[in-house]
């Protein structure tokens, strides 16, 4: 496999599956320092900050799209109104996916509190290069 295609490949696995750059380096059996140098050459983490915003913001206007439909569901039961078929049939189909969106935003949150906790490989070695102690 060419280069350009590692790299290309390297850059989806770091900011949409959000794997490590140790992770990578491991899997296309190449240095720690030659994906890092990848990474600053693509941009990669302005680009996995951008992916996880993009993510964040679809699953917001998921939930507030049947936020609005329930609200205006329940409006209707109110004032004694019938709701039409195609409401419930939304809000039915579209509760069990946000309701896993907001299990793995939990889980991601969970997960980010972790790695706060911790320093990584891929952090101890940017603070050796930063510290020239490699």
């Amino acid at each position: 496999m060419k280069k350009h295609l590692y790299m290309a490949e390297a850059e989806r696995l770091y900011v949409v599956e959000q794997m490590s750059m140790e992770q990578i380096a491991k899997r296309f059996g190449v240095s720690l320092r030659t994906i890092q140098l990848w990474a600053q050459q693509g941009d990669w983490r302005n680009k996995r900050i951008k992916h996880l915003s993009s993510v964040a913001n679809v699953h917001q206007e998921l939930y507030l799209l049947l936020k609005r439909v329930v609200h205006s569901a329940l409006s209707d039961i109110n004032e004694g109104k019938k709701v039409d078929a195609t409401r419930l049939n939304f809000i039915r189909s579209l509760a069990p996916t946000l309701l896993k969106l907001k299990q793995y935003e939990q889980q991601v949150e969970q997960e980010k509190q972790q790695n706060k906790e911790q320093l990584t490989e891929e952090m101890l070695t940017a603070i050796e290069s930063l510290l020239n102690l490699k």
